[in-house]
């Protein structure tokens, strides 16, 4: 029977996903570099320090998904891992420009510091395209899809996928996916979803807002 183990750090605008598994615990991003001490308080509240997490995956390179790596690297000697196509950007320490839709995603954005909280760091590992984890000892795989940024990944522990900014959940409702605020940096969104379905992912958890079934996902992309 599978056997995972779910928990979401809700930190204002972006959610920090602990995931154990198999004797594994593995966070899926790691929040701003202003909130480190959210996370660390969030898992001492589970009786876990920093020093119980054996991986960090950032599903992308923006800094409200990374901006703590550098800080949970270097303290907690925690290995990190990131898609290749966004190791530049992590490297320089920082983001691109996004583009807003609409006014409620320009007032987002005023809380999301993209380009000055972002510590620059060397992720551990760099993954470059599908990838059983299980050959690093853990229970997930990586899964590249490259749309919001070129490095974007999904990663899949049983028949949850962690799907980062493909899509955002509803702020409010579980269940209720949502367009991402910003425009994405490349096209096939749809398509990746799709990938996604196909191969059976029964619960999307998003960078921001909650989790979401996936024939809530289907209905939503028509698929």
């Amino acid at each position: 029977m599978e056997q995972v183990k779910i928990d979401t750090f809700d930190l204002f605008i972006s959610n920090v996903h602990l995931v154990q598994a198999e004797g594994k615990k593995v966070l899926i991003d790691i929040c701003e570099a202003r909130r480190v001490e959210q996370v660390e308080a969030a898992l001492a509240k589970l009786g876990l320090s920093p020093r119980n997490i054996d991986l960090i995956v950032c599903t992308h390179g923006h800094a409200d998904h990374c901006g703590g790596a550098r800080h949970f690297q270097e303290r907690y000697k925690i290995p990190v891992a990131l898609g290749k196509g966004d190791l530049e950007m992590v490297k320089r320490g920082k983001n691109g420009s996004i583009l807003p839709y609409t006014l409620t995603d320009w007032l987002v954005r005023k809380f999301i510091a993209y380009n000055d909280e972002l510590p620059p760091f060397t992720p551990d590992i760099v993954i470059e395209e599908q990838q059983d984890l299980r050959a690093r000892g853990f229970a997930g795989e990586a899964i590249p899809v490259p749309c919001h940024t070129a490095g974007s990944l999904a990663i899949a522990f049983g028949s949850a996928v962690f799907v980062g900014d493909l899509f955002r959940g509803s702020l409010f409702f579980r269940n209720r996916p949502k367009r991402h605020f910003f425009k994405p940096e490349r096209e096939g969104e749809r398509e990746q979803v799709r990938r996604l379905l196909d191969a059976g992912y029964l619960k999307f958890f998003c960078g921001h807002g909650k989790e979401s079934h996936a024939a809530a996902v289907r209905r939503f992309y028509t698929l």
